[in-house]
């Protein structure tokens, strides 16, 4: 992808709007424009239902705001846990804005992996791209609530644990760390990060 191949990275509102608009240039007309219109998505993975994604008018407004708590974050001293639960926390938050008609999770894990890179991790498309699917339920499932029926947010979809994925891997992720969605089958879906 031509986009990750750049060693440029903007961590602005702007630069996730570039990405978007980079990414699907010549693919969609209105590649790196926000949306005007509120929607919603019937989800399989919701049977139906839908998340509650922002309101069109406040999108600048709320991708600026993540953007600035993350930017005022600080990784130092943190474990490993500690470190990947706030970054899936910062993922799927952002994602949840739904800043585009079309093209939200792949901006979002482009954006992503070059943040991730920012912050000194070796990170590629690759698991993005394999499991893209599934990482884009995980993210529905995350950002989903219904007390109605019983049903609280699940951030914890995202798991951590090297454990797991060595697992999963067959116990050849001695030297990484690993975000883990964890489907209902217990199938680990890692992406790999390398510290």
């Amino acid at each position: 992808m031509k986009v990750l191949s750049s060693p440029t990275f903007d961590f602005t509102t702007g630069g996730y709007q570039s990405v978007h608009r980079r990414v699907f240039e010549g693919a969609m007309k209105h590649a790196g424009d926000f949306r005007t219109y509120d929607i919603t998505k019937k989800e399989c993975v919701l049977e139906g239902d839908t998340v509650l994604y922002l309101n069109w008018e406040d999108l600048r407004r709320a991708i600026d705001y993540d953007l600035d708590q993350e930017r005022a974050y600080t990784y130092k001293d943190k474990d490993s846990d500690e470190l990947i639960s706030h970054l899936t926390s910062f993922v799927s938050g952002l994602w949840q804005i739904h800043a585009f008609a079309e093209g939200n999770t792949r901006t979002t894990a482009v954006f992503t992996i070059q943040y991730l890179r920012s912050l000194g991790f070796e990170v590629d498309n690759d698991q993005f791209a394999r499991h893209s699917w599934y990482f884009r339920n995980a993210l529905v499932r995350a950002n989903y609530r219904n007390v109605a029926k019983g049903i609280e947010y699940t951030p914890s979809i995202w798991s951590v644990s090297s454990a797991t994925c060595c697992w999963a891997c067959n116990g050849t992720c001695a030297t990484a760390t690993c975000i883990s969605t964890r489907p209902r089958n217990g199938v680990c879906n890692p992406i790999w990060l390398t510290v």
